[in-house]
């Protein structure tokens, strides 16, 4: 009784995001992938949370790879947005009005408009947002952002110019964000061999 199913023309991921938030009926939602693993004996005690901080944003510790992230990075913005909060799939409750306030996902990104919309309302000094950190989703590694790691990489650097990062250093993450993943790409190909 609880769930709603919807189906929509099929015009990209952030599009869908956007078709669920104007369909939303509550104050709060969360994404889950397909291949995430959400602890939902743990609901309760998220909502009990809200209750009593009412934040706008809460962030939740979330395993990728084998590995823990339960840690925000609000001082990094212009240096992210990736790596600046655990994860948007499995790892952010969203107050909906924030998209009245910020505007629903841009389709200018097709893989880090979930990460540009976080960082636009953390940039809002007046935005509550909290970290429950331990683990709440083992979120899967294998998804659309992974088979579009470079991509993601370009949209960042556009994304901390458009936040006022300096040309300079905005290039240097880039490539060496870019060269990190493309030395860890060829050593798991050779692994493979």
């Amino acid at each position: 009784d609880n769930i709603d199913v919807y189906f929509g023309s099929s015009s990209g991921v952030y599009a869908a995001f956007n078709f669920g938030i104007k369909l939303l009926k509550s104050k709060y939602y969360m994404v889950l992938g397909v291949d995430d693993v959400f602890k939902f004996n743990k609901l309760i005690y998220i909502i009990n949370i809200l209750k009593e901080t009412d934040y706008d944003l809460l962030f939740l510790g979330i395993e990728k790879s084998g590995i823990l992230s339960q840690s925000l990075k609000i001082d990094s913005i212009l240096s992210g947005p990736q790596g600046v909060f655990p994860s948007h799939t499995g790892g952010v409750i969203i107050n909906r009005y924030l998209h009245e306030k910020y505007g629903l996902y841009s389709s200018d990104y097709k893989v880090l408009s979930d990460g540009y919309f976080i960082s636009k309302c953390l940039l809002d000094k007046k935005i509550k947002f909290g970290l429950l950190g331990e683990n709440f989703c083992m979120v899967g590694d294998v998804g659309f952002s992974k088979k579009k790691e470079f991509l993601s990489e370009y949209e960042g650097l556009q994304i901390r110019i458009k936040f006022g990062q300096s040309l300079v250093k905005s290039y240097y993450i880039f490539f060496i964000r870019s060269l990190k993943r493309l030395v860890k790409n060829l050593l798991h190909l050779l692994k493979l061999r």
